[in-house]
């Protein structure tokens, strides 16, 4: 079950390279990561990938996410 943690400071995304800095934080207790980042008003997920060092976009909202996302403000804020 993923659980909040101290928002990490940065993370590298998959694809463009490109370094973020999150707006919240998850980790699981199998060694799963999850972030938040905020990009253009608006919040995207983003978990942990494979070679575990980078993160990659997901379409998918599992249950943690969905209530953490009820915890941050608006995105247009």
């Amino acid at each position: 079950m993923y659980k909040i943690v101290d928002t990490y400071d940065k993370i590298e995304i998959i694809g463009n390279n490109s370094i973020v800095s999150p707006v919240l934080s998850m980790e699981d207790e199998h060694g799963g990561k999850a972030h938040i980042i905020k990009d253009d008003h608006c919040y995207i997920l983003v978990v942990l990938s494979s070679d575990k060092i980078r993160y990659g976009f997901t379409t998918w909202i599992f249950a943690e996410a969905h209530e953490a996302l009820k915890t941050l403000p608006n995105p247009n804020d």
